[in-house]
C-alpha cells in the first residue's frame, strides 16, 4: 500500500512549523504571543532556507492521521485479522476539509 506523503520539501517544513506550533506555540495564553512565535518561525526559516520556499509553504497547515479509509477486504484474510485505517499523516491547508468528512 502506498503511504509516503511527505514529497517535497514545502511539505516538511510545513510539518516542522506545524509541530513547532503544537509542541510550543499552543501553550502561550494569547493571540500576541502566537503571533510572535509565528513570526519568528518564518524569520528562522527565511534566514536559513531563504523566501523561495517560505513563500511556497501555505499560511496554515494542519496534520490529522483520519483521512484514509481502511482497505478493502478481500475474504482471504485469516480469522482473526483486524481491519484498520491506515494511520497516514497528512497535511490540509483548509479545516473546511476536514470538517466534510
Amino acid at each position: 500500500m502506498e503511504t509516503e506523503v511527505c514529497k517535497t520539501e514545502v511539505y516538511m517544513l510545513s510539518l516542522w512549523k506545524h509541530e513547532c506550533i503544537r509542541v510550543i506555540a499552543d501553550r502561550f495564553i494569547n493571540q500576541a504571543d502566537k503571533a510572535w512565535f509565528d513570526d519568528c518561525l518564518i524569520k528562522v526559516l527565511r534566514q536559513e532556507i531563504g523566501d523561495e520556499l517560505v513563500n511556497e509553504m501555505p499560511d496554515e497547515a494542519y496534520f490529522v492521521d483520519f483521512l484514509r479509509d481502511a482497505p478493502e477486504l478481500t475474504g482471504d484474510e485469516p480469522e482473526d485479522f483486524v481491519v484498520e485505517e491506515p494511520k497516514v499523516y497528512e497535511m490540509v491547508t483548509d479545516v473546511r476539509n476536514i470538517t466534510q468528512i
